[in-house]
């Protein structure tokens, strides 16, 4: 077993709801995805990037008190979409959590939160900008 498995079954075994059972989420899978299942609808690469991170961090714990991702994080065992563009959006990219990472590079598990979040944050810059044109330009301007 692999160090991630590992540490992705220890947190599916501590995330729990506050009524003691397990927080179930829906999947679809999709043949665009190779047969593998996505929780929520799929997601992009980056999206998915940040949900393995959380994963990782979930059974961690160890940034908890750093900033306002990691409480909101907790008690999930899959993140959808929704989930990750909001904590991305929480994300103020300080860098607290990846100086005090153990599992920032060059450790095999890569975690770096900021990074990950920056880019699925300014993707939902350009996907949600209202009116759409300010998305446009957004993503043509940076």
């Amino acid at each position: 077993m692999t160090p991630l498995n590992q540490l992705t079954q220890e947190a599916q075994s501590l995330a729990v709801t506050s009524d003691s059972t397990p927080h179930p989420s829906p999947t679809v899978h999709d043949a665009a995805c190779n047969g593998t299942a996505t929780t929520l609808g799929l997601l992009t690469d980056n999206e998915a990037e940040v949900d393995r991170i959380l994963q990782i961090c979930n059974a961690c714990r160890y940034c908890e008190g750093f900033c306002a991702v990691f409480p909101a994080m907790t008690r999930r065992l899959e993140f959808g979409k929704a989930d990750i563009n909001y904590l991305s959006n929480l994300c103020h990219n300080c860098g607290d959590c990846l100086h005090a990472c153990q599992y920032a590079p060059p450790h095999e598990f890569a975690v770096n939160v900021p990074q990950a979040m920056a880019k699925v944050r300014a993707q939902t810059y350009t996907d949600y900008a209202w009116p759409p044109a300010l998305g446009v330009l957004y993503k043509k301007m940076g």
